[in-house]
Parts: C-alpha cells; sequence; structure tokens
C-alpha cells in the first residue's frame, strides 16, 4: 500500500509540475542550428532547398528506408511541394517553399500523422570568403496546455537538425571534389517547360553575334505586340556546332511561356534535366564553360538531349565591364 502511495503522490506532483510549466513556458518556440560548408552558394542552395536532394542528407531518411514520397513544382521555386509518408518515426506531411531568395528560402511546414502541427521553417545562406554559413531554423506555436512540450520539443529537433546540417556539408564538399570542373560549377538542374520563340538558321561562327543583332530586337518587338511576356533574356538555342564548316545550326530566341507561338517565327517546347553553368566573362571566351561541361558529361557518361542553350543575362549596354556579363549555359540532357 505505501509503493502505490508513494506512486500516487509521484503522479500527483508531475501533474501539478506540468500544470504549473503550462503558465510559465511560451507558447511559441524557435529552433536553429548553423554549419559552415566550404563549398559555392549555389551548389549549398541547390543542395539544401531541392527536395529530391534533401532526401540524401534529411536527418529522417534513414529511419524509413521505405518511405514514400511526391513532389511537385519546380525543385527550388516558390510553390514547390514535397509529400512524404512513412513510419511511425518519420510520420507523414508536406513541405511547400513560401518564399526564395538566395539569400533565404522560407518553407510552411504541415505535419499529419502521429500529431497534427504546423510550423515555419527556413534556411539562410551567408557567404564568406570560400565558405558558406546556412542556418536551418523552425518556429512554431503550441496551443495550452501542450506548450510544455515546447522543452522537449526545442532539444529534439536541434538535435536533428545539426545531424542533418552535418551530413549536408560532407555531401556539399564532397560534390565540390566532384562537379567543380576548370573552375566552372556544373550544376544539375530542372528547367521548367518553355517554348523558345525565335528564328533558325546555319550560322558562319563570325556572324553569330550580328546574327543576334539582327532577330532579338525584332523578336522581342513581335511579342511585345502580341502581349507575350517572355519568362527570360535573350538566347540562342544551339542544335549543332559544325567545327569542320565552321557553322552553327541554331536559333536567336526568347524563352517564353510553354506552347507559345509565334506568326513568321519557329517555336520548340524545351523542359527538363539539364546541366548549367554560370559563366562570367565576354561572351567570345564562353567555350571554356562548353568544354567544362562536356568534360563532366564525358566523365560521367551523360548524354545531350539535343539542345544546348546560351541565355544572355546581362545586357551590355547597362553593364560595361565585360568581366561582369553573366552567361547561363544549358546543356538538356537524357
Amino acid at each position: 500500500m505505501k509503493a502505490l502511495k508513494f506512486i500516487g503522490i509521484a503522479v500527483l506532483a508531475l501533474i501539478v509540475i506540468f500544470f504549473i510549466l503550462s503558465f510559465v513556458v511560451a507558447n511559441e518556440y524557435h529552433v536553429e542550428k548553423s554549419v559552415e560548408i566550404e563549398a559555392p552558394q549555389n551548389l549549398v542552395y541547390e543542395q539544401a532547398v531541392h527536395f529530391d536532394n534533401f532526401q540524401t542528407w534529411s536527418p529522417w531518411s534513414a529511419l524509413d528506408s521505405s518511405m514514400t514520397t511526391v513532389y511537385e513544382g519546380e525543385f527550388g521555386k516558390v510553390g514547390s511541394k514535397y509529400s512524404w509518408e512513412g513510419n511511425d518515426d518519420v510520420g507523414s506531411g508536406t513541405q511547400e517553399i513560401t518564399a526564395a531568395t538566395p539569400e533565404k528560402v522560407e518553407i510552411d511546414l504541415h505535419f499529419m500523422t502521429p500529431f497534427e502541427a504546423k510550423a515555419k521553417t527556413q534556411y539562410l545562406f551567408e557567404p564568406a570568403d570560400k565558405k558558406v554559413k546556412v542556418t536551418w531554423a523552425m518556429d512554431g506555436e503550441s496551443a495550452w496546455p501542450m506548450n510544455v512540450m515546447n522543452l522537449f520539443m526545442k532539444g529534439a529537433i536541434g538535435k536533428d537538425y545539426q545531424k542533418g546540417l552535418d551530413s549536408l556539408k560532407v555531401r556539399c564538399e564532397k560534390l565540390v571534389s566532384e562537379r567543380v570542373v576548370d573552375g566552372f560549377l556544373i550544376q544539375h538542374v530542372e528547367l521548367g517547360e518553355r517554348s523558345y520563340v525565335g528564328k533558325r538558321g546555319v550560322v558562319k561562327f563570325a556572324e553569330v553575334d550580328s546574327f543576334y543583332e539582327t532577330h532579338f530586337g525584332l523578336i522581342f518587338g513581335a511579342l511585345g505586340a502580341k502581349g507575350v511576356e517572355p519568362i527570360g533574356m535573350p538566347s540562342g538555342v544551339f542544335y549543332k556546332w559544325d567545327e569542320e564548316t565552321g557553322t552553327a545550326d541554331m536559333m536567336a530566341a526568347a524563352p517564353c511561356p510553354a506552347g507559345t507561338t509565334l506568326e513568321g517565327y519557329e517555336s520548340i517546347n524545351v523542359g527538363g534535366k539539364a546541366l548549367m553553368v554560370d559563366y562570367y566573362g565576354p561572351y567570345e571566351a564562353s567555350e571554356k564553360a562548353h568544354m567544362a561541361i562536356s568534360t563532366y558529361m564525358e566523365k560521367n557518361k551523360i548524354e545531350l538531349n539535343v539542345h544546348v542553350i546560351e541565355e544572355y543575362i546581362t545586357d551590355p549596354e547597362t553593364e560595361k565591364d565585360p568581366a561582369k556579363w553573366l552567361t547561363k549555359v544549358y546543356y538538356m540532357i537524357k
């Protein structure tokens, strides 16, 4: 009987403590952990924010090898969504990107099982020299009296976040050794479906610039007259680059919403997996970026899927320093 009395007193004491804590512990909670990674910021961003890459370093992936996942939207972009369903250790829920810049990404997190809860998470990216400081944070709120559980959640979530960030660091620093070729970071990206509208021709290498000058203004003007808003900057779409004849089968084009057509111009639909390099410098020296991608593809036995695309991000009329001209080079792959 004494033992039962002691147990009863202990249980009562725990209830009293729980009740008192429920009035002391805040309803809101905040958890954050950080790590420094020796890797380019865009590589770290790609591995942290693209939900398919998240699975490779997530602290919860190893808890259920048969967990099912569903992806929606364009990886790394606002509206990109990830849903999971697994065993009791991982439960089920969704994550959706609500804001995204190279410096900060915000995500709505919705747990469905083993209990329902909502929270907001974010990644912060702070580059310094050759490193990037990545901060992974969560903010949430628990209704009374379950706010007492915030004391335990902060410790458990913080431990998981640190474990995940440490795995992210290992993955990114390993990828640097695999993906940096001749100083160029080769990025794996998902190019959203689009139509390139423009003029196609077989052009001598020496006449590519004049081909662009002739057609870019006309193409963008015609699109504007039709009320079509391009989704990117002037681009060159290459079908074949023939060193023997010194010519390129190419198109001077504008990237437009998928399905866009324009009378008097060609239109091709492009989208899917691609390799991408950010090249800074004068256009005539961009061959170095192409060679880096070609070397990477040969080393990793990756096949080209028809198109090579150059998107000319910087306007030379507003930026006079060629060293700051950005060209995004895409190789569509199988």
